[in-house]
């Protein structure tokens, strides 16, 4: 059976890493509650670690949600949330017949548009400095290994003109 992860990237959201450990703590005060009421049900280490870790994952899955699919990690969550309320306006867009609220839709979803990207393009200037600033420590370091993923991870692929085919004049391969 395969389980669906939960979004933990969302915890890099103050907000929702709030919401999340209220959500734990008041589980975890049911369970203390439970342990004070009855004892010897709480002796059976099986049992108590079932709940602690049931606990965990109903929290997560209120708070966090599952990952429905593979994100980029650089991408900040400000993003991934300006990017639904542009989702979201393309549909009402879609459902519109009206011209003046379609067009006054258009609008505000111009404006999201640009706002994402300017998100969009600030994270991925923080990756590239933050990757750059591993690359330095790398190199300080002589951790040759390491400067080489990152020189690789942000160069993209990187082919070789001596890995193509060469031709003859004749067309020949």
């Amino acid at each position: 059976m395969h389980k669906k992860r939960l979004d933990v990237n969302k915890l890099k959201d103050p907000d929702v890493r709030k919401l999340f450990t209220i959500q734990l703590k008041n589980r975890f005060q049911a369970l203390s509650e439970q342990e004070n009421n009855s004892p010897q049900e709480m002796e059976n280490i099986n049992h108590l670690w079932n709940q602690v870790k049931t606990s965990y994952q109903d929290a997560g899955q209120l708070t966090l949600g599952h990952r429905s699919k593979k994100y980029k990690e650089w991408i900040s969550q400000e993003a991934w949330k300006k990017i639904e309320e542009r989702r979201d306006i393309k549909k009402k867009i879609l459902a519109t017949k009206s011209e003046r609220l379609k067009h006054q839709q258009q609008q505000a979803y111009r404006e999201i548009d640009r706002d994402v990207k300017k998100i969009i393009r600030r994270d991925k200037q923080k990756r590239l400095e933050d990757m750059a600033t591993l690359a330095e420590d790398a190199a300080y370091k002589g951790d040759h290994g390491t400067l080489y993923k990152i020189t690789k991870q942000v160069c993209g692929r990187f082919r070789n003109s001596t890995e193509a085919p060469v031709r003859r004049t004749a067309s020949d391969i």
